[in-house]
């Protein structure tokens, strides 16, 4: 269980790593362009945001659910916290 929950929570630290430079990429292309590709370009960050908002809070979720699913004593005995 532990390491579906760890694979799962580096996918969405990348998924939400991509969406972010999307995000940057886009208000780049955007400053160049008029009329429709403008607002085209701004629905489409504003879709990137509400999905990235999901993807944050599910990378909260699996954080947590991973050290709830890790044996805290070994993690202070070893130095990590």
């Amino acid at each position: 269980m532990r390491q579906v929950l760890l694979m799962l929570h580096l996918v969405l630290i990348a998924m939400g790593t991509g969406m972010s430079f999307s995000n940057l990429v886009n208000v780049r292309l955007s400053r160049k362009e008029q009329g429709d590709r403008f607002k085209a370009l701004g629905l489409q960050r504003l879709t990137i945001a509400r999905i990235g908002d999901g993807v944050i809070a599910l990378i909260w979720l699996t954080g947590i659910a991973l050290f709830l699913a890790t044996d805290t004593r070994s993690l202070i005995a070893n130095g990590w916290f």
